[in-house]
């Protein structure tokens, strides 16, 4: 009786080892910081799981929406979920806003009232559960079985449907509304200290590293020739110098490329002007998501390229300079080119750099 007794307080130990094994593993996948992906579709809706034929994100949206694809979700080891959005997120007119737009987060679904959150997962059934009112991803009006219509209305917990790519750094949300479905599609934050560009970085002296066109990766409009490079050389010798800490430096040593709108008559080299100087707001701070490839500059007057561009924009006037600026970025394969697209309204800048090696 001994022998028998002793080997099911075993097998019980063991299957709670199991069990919290099996729970940690499914935490793992989740945990960390996610983004919705910069990409078409990231937020769809229709009649059938997986069908956005009602309604569904394009391009243009990642840039009119940047506010809400800034965003980020932090899952943590411990159960607790964290909703960051930086002072601005999208707001729609069931929220108080006259038409739908960029503006401060409206309680509760602003991640601050009842944060942080908690959140369960289960990778067998795949549903995701996130409690405390106001708790949700994607969209704050979507809630099991509805679209709510007031904030009093926010649910004290949601449950979605989860899935993954193989790599774990994708993961696609669907949950089901009175009728239809709605889809959001994350991509992981990978931490810094990963980033393939850690390091320091100039503009390649080569044509065509600065261009601009119609679409990503055309420079049809202009482009920098091998002469450029010469009268330029103010701006090519800049260089940007990413730590693993995630922060980011920007020497110009006195001296970079000015044009009419930071007050040069003609456009030429010069000192720099502020906030676009390397040194107001410095250091920088930037975010990398590796599966997304988009990299995020944080720091009013951090950019690659050339100042005057943000995301949907050419600025005009210093004081219109960015909080922060998202690039999509591909790497060559050795990592020693980096290029760096970014989108403006009705066209695309592109910046190639090369990494700096130290010899």
């Amino acid at each position: 009786m001994y022998y028998i007794y002793s080997k099911s307080i075993v097998m019980k130990k063991l299957f709670t080892f199991l069990s919290c094994l099996f729970l940690l593993q499914a935490h793992a996948q989740i945990e960390g910081t996610w983004k919705l992906s910069p990409t078409v579709g990231a937020l769809a809706v229709g009649p059938n799981q997986g069908d956005g034929s009602w309604w569904s994100s394009s391009v243009g949206d990642v840039t009119t929406r940047a506010c809400l694809f800034d965003d980020s979700l932090t899952f943590q080891a411990d159960g607790t979920l964290n909703h960051y959005m930086d002072g601005s997120t999208w707001l729609e007119t069931w929220q108080g806003v006259a038409s739908e737009s960029c503006g401060t987060p409206v309680a509760p679904h602003d991640g601050t009232t009842n944060a942080p959150y908690t959140y369960t997962y289960d990778s067998g059934t795949g549903q995701l559960t996130v409690n405390g009112i106001g708790a949700h991803l994607g969209l704050p009006k979507v809630i099991n079985g509805a679209e709510i219509n007031n904030p009093a209305n926010a649910a004290a917990s949601i449950t979605y449907l989860i899935s993954f790519s193989p790599d774990n750094n994708t993961m696609t949300v669907d949950i089901s509304i009175a009728g239809g479905w709605w889809r959001f599609v994350y991509g992981r934050i990978i931490h810094v200290a990963s980033a393939p560009f850690v390091g320091t970085w100039q503009l390649k002296s080569d044509v065509g590293s600065l261009a601009v066109g119609p679409a990503q990766g055309d420079g049809s409009w202009w482009s920098n020739s091998l002469a450029d490079v010469a009268t330029r050389a103010c701006l090519f010798d800049d260089s940007l110098k990413f730590d693993a800490d995630g922060t980011l430096n920007h020497y110009m040593d006195g001296s970079t490329w000015l044009e009419a709108w930071q007050g040069a008559t003609p456009d030429g080299c010069g000192t720099p002007v502020a906030p676009h100087d390397g040194v107001t707001n410095a250091p920088y701070s930037y975010v990398y998501s590796s599966s997304t490839g988009e990299l995020t500059l944080n720091g009013i007057g951090a950019h690659l390229g050339l100042a005057k561009v943000i995301n949907g924009a050419e600025i005009n006037n210093p004081a219109n300079a960015a909080a922060s600026i998202t690039y999509l970025i591909t790497m060559s394969p050795d990592n020693n080119t980096m290029t760096a697209d970014i989108s403006i309204a009705g066209g695309w800048w592109r910046f190639v750099y090369g990494r700096v090696i130290h010899s």
